[in-house]
């Protein structure tokens, strides 16, 4: 491997789109003294990380036949470019993210002689809605690729409470929450004004708005939500709020079928992808997080940036972030009961949420930082 005193880095993720693991490839990249360390990222297809990545000038390298989706003849490719591109690079550490690129990337790098391999669990895929049968096979893989890992870094200590049964070195675990720049929040009079715009609906200042940002994906548990808003305007017809979610994905269809269903067309809206999202939050009063698995989310961190009160589901390392009544709120994941009594809380107890929102304000900017983030992970590249 190389001897300069700046170590080479390859960082692999499976997909380029704009999800949480990636923006984590992106802020590490990003963030890495340059002094010491010489970065590269690979990943599959062009989407919104490679366009940043390239413009924040960081080296990138497409793998072209790299998807999320099982192709054995596409894995082989990519399989094949992997050793070929760790040949080329030398490099002193591999970075692994996301499931397969972590599995194909780990056997690459152990094959190569690579001294320092590391895996970044983001969550567990096994904890998703899938068949015994398939969560079996998941395990498996996972098992590879931690033994074949000489690092592991969590995101947070559920995920290493998951396994902690599993045959695995602990001293090659490490927690490290993930952390954030404050981000460049419009005002909630800027932010709502850009609802409207998107929308062709007025979000007028004194309407109450619930909102969401992530990814338009089953395991968002966005449907649940759209559910507990639909109960709620029925059961109080004169409340004045509005339900916004910011992303796009799969789904995209099947929530609007839904909205349409429920003729609420006029109180929920898909916003669709946003660029910076973060910076919109302040147009919301109130954040809802429904997912049904995770890791430890950025935007629950962004919404606590934010001061925003929040409703998340009680999933994944969540908990490790919100302290349930002490500042947030914390409900049974894949249930729309929960949301409105949730819901229900906050608005009948508006100073209670305000005071919750501060404490989760102080608390993310204290423990959730992008430099805490990125010194630990530094250290874990020195190991």
């Amino acid at each position: 491997m190389t001897n300069h005193t700046r170590k080479k880095v390859i960082i692999f993720i499976t997909k380029s789109n704009w999800g949480g693991a990636q923006k984590y490839v992106f802020d590490i990249a990003t963030n890495l003294s340059q002094e010491h360390f010489d970065i590269t990222v690979a990943l599959g297809g062009k989407d919104l990380l490679y366009t940043k990545l390239v413009e924040a000038k960081i080296n990138v390298i497409e793998l072209e036949t790299m998807q999320r989706d099982i192709s054995l003849t596409k894995d082989i490719f990519s399989f094949v470019n992997i050793i070929k591109i760790i040949r080329k690079e030398r490099p002193d550490i591999i970075h692994v993210n996301s499931t397969k690129i972590s599995g194909l990337g780990a056997v690459a790098g152990r094959l190569l002689g690579v001294k320092n391999i590391i895996f970044t669990v983001h969550g567990w895929a096994f904890n998703e809605d899938r068949s015994s049968f398939s969560k079996l096979i998941i395990k498996g893989l996972y098992m590879i690729m931690l033994l074949l890992s000489h690092n592991v870094i969590a995101v947070s200590h559920k995920i290493v409470k998951d396994i902690k049964r599993w045959p695995v070195s602990k001293k090659k675990l490490t927690v490290i929450h993930n952390g954030i720049l404050t981000p460049h929040f419009l005002s909630k009079t800027e932010a709502r004004a850009e609802f409207s715009k998107i929308s062709d609906h007025t979000f007028s200042d004194n309407v109450i708005v619930f909102g969401s940002v992530g990814e338009l994906h089953p395991i968002k548990g966005h449907m649940h939500a759209i559910k507990a808003i639909d109960q709620i305007l029925k059961e109080r017809p004169t409340l004045q709020i509005r339900y916004a979610i910011i992303g796009a994905g799969e789904i995209e269809n099947e929530l609007k079928k839904e909205i349409i269903y429920r003729n609420i067309l006029d109180r929920v809206f898909l916003l669709g992808y946003i660029k910076d999202a973060a910076n919109y939050l302040k147009g919301f009063d109130y954040y809802l997080f429904p997912s049904l698995s995770e890791g430890l989310p950025y935007a629950i961190v962004e919404a606590g940036f934010a001061e925003l009160p929040v409703i998340a589901s009680d999933v994944g390392g969540i908990s490790e972030v919100v302290e349930h009544n002490v500042d947030g709120r914390l409900v049974e994941p894949g249930k729309v009961q929960p949301l409105v009594d949730a819901i229900y809380t906050y608005i009948d107890n508006q100073d209670a949420a305000k005071k919750q929102a501060a404490a989760l304000n102080a608390k993310t900017k204290d423990l959730f930082t992008i430099e805490t983030m990125v010194e630990k992970t530094k250290a874990i590249y020195l190991k």
